[in-house]
């Protein structure tokens, strides 16, 4: 048996021949369907977030703000962090185009003062933390205008454990005489949940538990800047630029058969974390009274289309036995929910609540406007001071 290299080469051209053109023929089908969605999203030819952050940094160290949640994929677990980088200029956000800076302080958290005798502690999440608004209609600032210094946890992305984590590691560090709980019902539960699957975290069902992150400023701070070393990929940002971004490609594509409104997207959280949830408070109740300190829960407002809808869905119940649970065990309570579905309507509450286009079509609520902040920090400056 002879063997023909002529046909064998020939054979070995034409395979090569149909995988370029079958890869040609699938980077046009990507490139241009990407394309295609960018112009529904009205983001055709609009500066990537890598390229906008690059430009603002230029003249000034600038750092990106990141969720210590999103730290879980390179951290070695030995801590986890409640706060951001310390004593960095970070970027909180881009509101209408226009960047948004903080300088943190030396435990990573918003605050320009350091004082160490306060009024007020506060935690909570990205509304806490007074997400994508300018300085002055954030808490810290809006807080001192009512006569009320305070130190400010709030940490986006930041669930119920994480947030009462910031109390029990960096509390000590302060003299105050309140705690106030932003608690969101919208995305705690869900948070809740994914924090419980966090052995670390998990362990701050336990009262004595700390991890003492106050002495492990150095460690903390290099979790990020390891964290924004693996996300630097020029490369990467080159073809999102030039529109190829298969992370966005993807995404459109899983929800290319559920193209509605964001609104009715709404996740029903699961419950089943229900005793281990109240647990938090609990701790946060035994805390308070051994320390001598008042403790306020503010319960931030419900998403407009959630709450301006007459038939008592999931979540309304489910915030009505947490309410329940909360006068029950002698935890006072502050509903915004009950002073905005009394003061304004589902054509009145962009006055709170910003509205975010996502397209001509879809939108989504995000956070407060400076004069829901303003109006929040007024409703929670009277029930302090009445405490």
């Amino acid at each position: 048996m002879t063997i023909d290299l002529k046909t064998i080469n020939k054979k070995f051209l034409l395979l090569l021949k149909i995988i370029f053109v079958n890869i040609f023929v699938i980077y046009l089908i990507l490139y241009f369907s990407e394309i295609y969605f960018q112009i529904i999203n009205q983001s055709l030819f609009k500066q990537t977030q890598y390229y906008k952050f690059k430009k603002i940094s230029e003249k000034k160290e600038l750092i990106s703000m990141v969720r210590p949640t999103h730290l879980k994929d390179i951290h070695s677990n030995k801590i986890i962090p409640v706060s951001g980088v310390s004593n960095a200029n970070t970027l909180l956000c881009y509101d209408d185009g226009m960047p948004v800076v903080y300088k943190s302080d030396s435990n990573g958290f918003d605050n320009e003062t350091e004082k160490k005798n306060v009024d007020v502690i506060l935690i909570g999440d990205s509304y806490a933390a007074g997400y994508c608004v300018n300085k002055e209609s954030r808490f810290n600032l809006q807080f001192k205008k009512k006569g009320i210094d305070i130190i400010n946890f709030g940490m986006t992305g930041n669930g119920p454990l994480l947030e009462y984590a910031s109390l029990v590691e960096y509390e000590e560090l302060f003299n105050f005489d309140t705690i106030v709980w932003l608690f969101t019902p919208d995305n705690d539960y869900e948070n809740f949940e994914r924090e419980l699957k966090n052995p670390i975290l998990k362990k701050y069902l336990n009262i004595n538990f700390k991890q003492n992150l106050k002495n492990f400023n150095k460690e903390k701070d290099k979790l990020y800047y390891d964290y924004f070393k693996k996300k630097d990929r020029p490369f990467r940002e080159f073809l999102r630029k030039y529109h190829l971004d298969l992370n966005f490609l993807r995404k459109k594509i899983q929800n290319i058969n559920l193209k509605k409104n964001i609104e009715q997207k709404v996740k029903i959280d699961k419950f089943d974390t229900s005793n281990s949830f109240k647990t938090v408070f609990k701790n946060l109740k035994n805390y308070a009274e051994t320390n001598d300190k008042n403790l306020l829960i503010v319960i931030n407002l419900l998403a407009p289309h959630i709450l301006f809808d007459n038939i008592d869905g999931q979540f309304k119940k489910n915030l009505q036995e947490y309410k329940l649970f909360l006068k029950n065990i002698g935890i006072s309570y502050y509903d915004f929910n009950d002073y905005i579905y009394d003061n304004y309507n589902a054509s009145t509450i962009e006055q709170i609540c910003k509205k975010r286009f996502i397209d001509a079509k879809n939108y989504y609520w995000d956070h407060y406007t400076q004069e829901g902040y303003r109006l929040l920090t007024e409703k929670i400056s009277i029930k302090i001071k009445n405490m």
